[in-house]
């Protein structure tokens, strides 16, 4: 039984210690098969750093060097410490199971020597042979720990070294991952720096200040940025061969270098898979991406595409001041200018010294109309940068504006001193010379601008117009064919050439090229209106009316629409409507003294010569060297007889333009109206000499003729002038009055019913045409033309009096004075009228009335022989004989030619009974009726001779 005792408790002691060990045994093997190899566990940690970024990556590119060691230091410590405890626990395990190993060793210890004993007591045999199994047991488990210890000591000094690897891998994958990243980053930032401020704001032509188009930023990007341009494609080649490159940097590479390579549709498309790929990862790179395909989204006009761009640029990075700007370039072209200058304010608020944030709002300010707010932002950008050439290039874009043409042009000279090879500002300057009349100087600028930017569009239309201005329109056709070959929907081109070819007379071609301007911006208003003027020229006044029509639907403001379509309506004699044109115009532009001129020219055409005189003043006012101004308002001063002052006029417009035809012309005319007639004759030769083919000089040529009585060299000038333009009304007129001077009213009647032809519802040829007819004693049918005379110019006050002659012949004395008093109540003063009705009292015996009315004569013109004849005639017949002779005397000291009075004085001195004063009168009057061949006077006066020397004594008046 002992024994059996003493067996078991060995084995329980021997099972126990097993038990123990395979504890120790299992937890060793669950401790490494839960513990990763710190190496391991480092490169993992490593890698889910970098998981998910690409080359480039903003978490990783914003770590410096000493973050990441830092970081990798913490893992490694993290690591050790984790495998420090790992082992700290399993020894802790194993002292514990050595502790009760100890414990029951010791316990057993004890038992043993009393199992021995009683082992010994029972069976000495068996105590040895368990004794002899214990040590056995105790050496394996000595040997055991030793090993154990061993391997772990073995284990940490691996780890140790794999740690160390790990540092030395880490920090050359971060360096690479660094380069990449930059390289990357360097690309963008290039391409940014290259795009970011190429928005070209254009100011509205205004031709007529296209009148200059300034060029502000396009083309200046090509000047200032070709070493960025040189670097990103050096950098682009560079990652391209780089076999380490990832997938991104090749992407932004291969955009790059399309860009540079010009295939812009491309590169859009790149730029915007790029966008599109990082944008969840990499914001900052994503939206320089979507600013580069904006930038040449706006390049190729595409602006609402680039608007959208920029937008997503800024969503991605809001605070991206360049994007900004480029946005509010894009919101300028699409004439969103408020917009554009929210974008500028703000770019401006994220980068105060954004340079061409200030630029770009000024620049907008000057399109709005904010003069004076665009010079602050534009002076603001010269205190932060005052050596940047752009800024003073705007600032001289404010100042032409503004029309102060020299002080821009002193902006320009800083801007190209800052920037010599600044194209811009050479095409701008030559744009304020062109205003200033330096036309050749202009275009030397532009030739510049031309050789520093060859592939400049803008600049070749440019000096286009200044060769246009300067009268050399096949030069300039030359240079608009190379603005429409660099840019082929370059609409203000075709416009500008179309005007060239019509200056040439090429009117089918140049209504083409108006015609391609309004297909390529059907809302192109200038081309409407050029093609309207154009229409005009060719006679096609309705067509011309509804191009105008729709230039002003298109623009309300648009004041040169206004201006032609009041051309077209003076052609169509619509004088009220183009008056109505002409005030509109002048409110739009109230600085055009060209529309002033046209105006005052209308004015003249309805004789309102006073108020035409007005607005040709306000034109030489606003434009002093605007000869033809002076010619205009010398015209207006000829009807209102001011003829020295028109004179003057006439002087100053041919000192400002010595080739000045019409005023020659108008002058000459002035001086025929002052008498000078021979003066007035050379001043017409000039005249005919500058401008053969003007049929209105030969016309007043004519007209001086017939003053000086030379009525075959009038007729032989009017001649010319129906030869030059046989529609020539005034010619026909002038040629009938001609030929009724020299008597050949028949004639005379036939160049009237032309006149009248060509116009009927002028009053003064059927007058004119009355008196031929009235002098081929045709009285019935002169009243009849008189007549229409009047139904056509009810205040025609000559044609009363002519139409009261005709009655008078005609025996109709009191319709007669009907009709002469008419004519005094138009008009006072009218001699005429006075005689010839103090004429027809006296056929009606009314020689007291009579006489009143020659008195008034004789008020008017107190040398007026008839006057003294007649009233002489009317005293006679109420037996006033005494006072009557002194009436013929005067007469006759008036003109000693006329018989008549020398035989009714004769009659008088009878009836006052001195026979021998009457016989010497008669026979004088005899004498001169025998020189005038005035046959019923010689006769009447041999009768009363002959009764007077019959001692018979006649009173009767002849």
């Amino acid at each position: 039984m002992y024994r059996k005792i003493g067996i078991m408790t060995v084995a329980l002691m021997l099972g126990i210690i097993l038990a123990g060990e395979l504890i120790v045994l299992s937890a060793q093997a669950t401790d490494t098969d839960t513990q990763p190899d710190i190496g391991e566990k480092v490169e993992e940690q490593v890698s889910e750093a970098s998981d998910g970024q690409q080359p480039g990556s903003e978490s990783i590119n914003r770590m410096s060097d000493a973050d990441l060691q830092q970081l990798i230091d913490e893992k490694v410590d993290e690591k050790v410490r984790e495998k420090s405890e790992g082992l700290d626990q399993r020894a802790e395990s194993i002292d514990w199971w050595l502790t009760i190993l100890g414990i029951v060793v010791a316990f057993f210890g004890v038992i043993i020597p009393i199992a021995i004993a009683l082992a010994t007591i029972f069976s000495l045999k068996e105590f040895k042979k368990l004794e002899t199994e214990g040590r056995r047991i105790f050496e394996k488990l000595e040997a055991d720990a030793r090993r154990i210890f061993e391997k772990l000591e073995s284990d940490a000094k691996e780890m140790k070294n794999e740690v160390n690897q790990i540092i030395v891998n880490t920090r050359k994958e971060e360096e690479t991952i660094k380069g990449h990243s930059n390289k990357a980053k360097e690309i963008v930032d290039n391409l940014s720096v290259l795009h970011e401020f190429t928005g070209n704001i254009r100011t509205p032509d205004q031709e007529e200040k296209k009148t200059e188009i300034l060029a502000v930023q396009r083309g200046r990007a090509g000047e200032i940025l070709d070493s960025q341009e040189k670097a990103a494609a050096r950098i682009s080649q560079e990652v391209i061969k780089d076999p380490e490159s990832t997938t991104i940097d090749r992407a932004v590479a291969e955009a790059c270098l399309l860009q540079q390579d010009e295939k812009i549709e491309e590169a859009i498309a790149k730029w915007e898979s790029i966008a599109n790929t990082v944008e969840g990862s990499e914001k900052d790179i994503a939206a320089r991406a979507w600013f580069s395909a904006g930038s040449l989204l706006s390049k190729t006009s595409f602006h609402e595409q680039a608007l959208s761009a920029y937008d997503k640029a800024i969503f991605l990075k809001p605070d991206y001041a360049a994007a900004y700007n480029n946005r509010g370039n894009a919101r300028n072209i699409l004439e969103q200018h408020e917009l554009a200058i929210t974008d500028y304010s703000e770019a401006i608020r994220l980068k105060p010294d954004l340079v061409e944030a200030y630029s770009n709002r000024g620049g907008t300010k000057l399109i709005v109309g904010q003069l004076d707010a665009a010079i602050i932002d534009i002076q603001e950008a010269i205190r932060i940068k005052p050596d940047d050439a752009n800024s003073y290039n705007w600032l001289g874009n404010v100042k032409y504006n503004s029309n102060q043409y020299n002080e821009a042009v002193a902006d320009y000279d800083v801007a190209i001193r800052l920037e010599p090879n600044f194209a811009a500002a050479y095409h701008n300057r030559g744009a304020s010379k062109k205003a200033l009349g330096k036309y050749e100087s202009a275009i030397a600028d532009y030739d510049k601008a031309i050789r520093l930017n060859p592939k400049y569009a803008g600049c070749y239309e440019s000096r286009g117009n200044a060769k246009f201005s300067f009268g050399k329109y096949d030069d300039a056709i030359i240079d608009y064919n190379e603005a429409i070959h660099l840019n082929p929907n370059d609409f203000e081109a075709y416009n500008s050439r179309g005007n060239a070819k019509n200056s040439l007379g090429q009117i089918d071609a140049a209504i083409t090229d108006y015609n391609e301007a309004m297909r390529l911006n059907p809302h192109y208003a200038k081309a409407y209106s050029n093609r309207g003027t154009t229409k005009l020229q060719q006679g096609k006044y309705q067509e011309a009316i509804d191009d105008l029509n729709k230039a002003i639907d298109l623009d309300p403001d648009f004041a040169m629409a206004y201006y032609n379509r009041g051309l077209v309506k003076v052609k169509l004699n619509q004088y009220e409507l183009a008056l109505n044109d002409f005030d509109k115009a002048i409110h739009l532009n109230p600085e055009d003294a060209k529309i002033y001129h046209e105006r005052g020219n209308v004015k003249f055409e309805t004789n309102q010569y006073v108020a035409a005189i007005f607005d040709l003043d306000e034109a030489i006012r606003l434009n002093p060297d605007y000869a033809s101004a002076y010619s205009g308002r010398a015209a207006a001063k000829t009807r209102l007889g001011q003829y020295e002052s028109a004179v003057l006029d006439c002087d100053e417009a041919i000192r400002l333009n010595p080739e000045n035809a019409n005023a020659y012309n108008i002058r000459g005319a002035a001086k025929d109206s002052l008498g000078d007639h021979e003066s007035a004759i050379i001043d017409y030769d000039e005249a005919i000499k500058l401008d053969p083919k003007d049929a209105d000089i030969y016309n007043n040529r004519g007209f001086t003729k017939g003053h000086l009585g030379d009525y075959e060299s009038a007729i032989a000038n009017f001649d010319e002038a129906i030869r030059l333009n046989s529609d020539h009304l005034q010619a026909y007129t002038n040629r009938g009055n001609a030929k009724s001077a020299l008597d050949q009213y028949t004639e005379a009647i036939v160049d009237f019913d032309k006149a009248i032809q060509l116009n009927s519802q002028e009053a003064v040829n059927y007058n004119n045409r009355g008196l031929a007819k009235h002098c081929l004693e045709e009285h019935e049918d002169a009243i009849v033309d008189f007549n229409e005379a009047i139904r056509l110019n009810p205040d025609y006050t000559e044609v009363y009096n002519n139409r009261g002659v005709a009655k008078s012949l005609l025996g109709q004395h009191e319709a007669a004075i009907t009709d002469y008093n008419e004519a005094i109540r138009l008009n006072r003063d009218y001699i005429g009228a006075y005689f010839n009705r103090g004429c027809a009292k006296s056929e009606l015996c009314l020689y007291e009335s009579a006489i009143l009315d020659f008195n008034e004569v004789l008020r008017l013109d107190p040398d007026y022989a008839g006057a003294y004849f007649n009233r002489g005639v009317a005293r006679s017949m109420l037996e006033q004989h005494e006072i009557a002779i002194a009436d013929y005397d005067k007469a006759i000291g008036i003109n000693s030619d006329l018989a008549e009075a020398y035989a009714n004085r004769g009659a008088a001195k009878v009836g006052l009974d001195r026979i021998d004063e009457a016989k010497s009168d008669f026979q004088t009057a005899l004498e001169l009726a025998e020189q005038q061949n005035n046959t019923a006077l010689k006769t009447d006066i041999e009768k009363e001779l002959q009764e007077l020397n019959n001692s018979a004594p006649q009173t009767d008046e002849i």
